[in-house]
């Protein structure tokens, strides 16, 4: 396989335009359609604090920056820079400022990264070149033939390519060799509508998401990156496939465990010591994993009105009630914290950040007006030490069901929403 090397430290001259980072986003409304989860309204409501004493506070934006989407608009916090993907170049800012720092010309490219370097396959541009590019900009160039989309791995590459009614995936090493490549057998597959999303790779796993034009499937699918096969996996965004066993995994997409217990396994049923060994703990009934960041486990219990057990559809014929949110230790299950929330739902897309975990929280209690298809959503900053929302962010704008959307730096957030990428930290 032909390799070969290219250090592009991009100058402003050659870049996309984009204003300078500012401090006052622009707002606008758009239609949401509930089974997609694909566009979300203007918010005008006052969020209470659980204990109903106070607002809870609104989070201050740092900076903000007009973008160019392409067909993967995607943000990624890789070293000190916040990346972004964007129509005709992937860009890197300064987390603290939202100064352009480099950018790599890329025509409409689909990017994963896994913190510390980008592998992207321009869609428009030569098939199958995948440009991985390191945290200071510089980049190497690889010719995959079929290649769709990719992600770093330590130092190795995993690939995804073929059409959708062949898909294949690959892992080469750092030198370009092929470590394995496998057939995929897709479970959520539509083969004239869909599209590889982007990957997401750990040690454990690598998922994917497939699109459909501009929408995420709900569904998540993976790999075993130590051989390329199938993972039979369930999640919590895949709420209408009921899982076939209770060994199947758990993938969390927002997971930033620590070395300490990256062994241990997410299962249905609870967490295992690894995906077939014997349990430590078991979930509650109605509990669902949310996220995992360095030293605890998030879960929020299931609104039966909105997430029936066994697939029945939504109750949405009253005042929904709030729902609890837990932080567990991971390793014994205990929890650490425990509160009732102010919102009646609360999901990914997610990220884990240095104090907390932020993820996408439903403001509307009404079930009536949520089943006429009117519904407002929060950004909510869950805090480690109490359980309970440090801030919030409404959501007003486009903000589709993607979590490479949404990306942290410490305890800063920043969420792509429609042509703006938006800096977040606490007020």
């Amino acid at each position: 396989m032909k390799e070969r090397e290219e250090f592009e430290l991009g100058d402003s001259l050659d870049a996309p335009h984009t204003d300078s980072p500012r401090r006052r986003p622009q707002t606008w409304s758009g239609p949401w359609p509930w089974a997609m989860v694909a566009v979300v309204l203007l918010v005008t409501a006052v969020v209470i604090s659980p204990q109903g004493e106070r607002p809870i506070p609104t989070a201050e934006v740092a900076w903000v920056v007009d973008v160019a989407p392409g067909t993967h608009p995607t943000v990624w916090a890789v070293d000190d820079h916040i990346v972004t993907v964007e129509a005709d170049a992937v860009v890197a800012r300064s987390a603290a400022d939202g100064e352009r720092q480099w950018h790599v010309p890329l025509q409409d490219p689909v990017c994963s990264s896994d913190g510390v370097r980008l592998a992207c396959v321009s869609t428009a541009g030569p098939d199958g070149e995948v440009t991985l590019i390191a945290a200071d900009g510089s980049t190497q160039t690889r010719h995959v033939p079929g290649a769709q989309v990719a992600t770093p791995l330590g130092s190795d590459v995993i690939l995804v390519g073929g059409d959708m009614e062949a898909p294949w995936a690959a892992r080469l090493d750092q030198s370009g060799a092929t470590v394995w490549r496998s057939n995929l057998e897709l479970r959520f597959v539509d083969t004239d509508r869909t599209s590889f999303g982007y990957l997401h790779a750990t040690q454990q796993r690598v998922l994917w998401r497939l699109k459909s034009r501009d929408n995420y499937w709900p569904a998540v699918e993976a790999i075993d990156p130590s051989d390329g096969s199938m993972l039979r996996i369930t999640s919590p965004l895949s709420s209408f496939t009921e899982p076939e066993e209770n060994e199947d995994l758990v993938v969390l997409e927002s997971d930033e465990r620590s070395s300490e217990t990256a062994q241990f396994a997410l299962r249905s049923d609870g967490v295992a010591e690894h995906a077939a060994g014997p349990l430590l703990w078991r979930w509650d009934d109605g509990e669902t994993p949310l996220a995992i960041d360095a030293a605890a486990l998030y879960t929020a219990m299931r609104n039966e009105s909105l997430h029936p057990a066994n697939g029945e559809p939504p109750q949405l014929d009253g005042t929904l009630e709030p729902v609890n949110v837990r932080l567990r230790d991971l390793t014994s299950g205990a929890i650490l914290a425990e509160a009732e929330s102010p919102y009646p739902d609360l999901t990914c897309p997610c990220t884990a950040a240095a104090s907390g975990v932020v993820a996408r929280a439903l403001t509307t209690t009404d079930g009536r007006t949520l089943s006429e298809g009117e519904a407002h959503f929060d950004l909510a900053f869950v805090s480690r030490e109490t359980a309970t929302p440090a801030w919030r962010y409404p959501l007003e704008a486009e903000f589709r069901n993607s979590p490479a959307r949404l990306a942290s730096h410490g305890d800063t957030v920043v969420v792509w929403v429609g042509g703006e990428v938006v800096a977040l930290t606490a007020p």
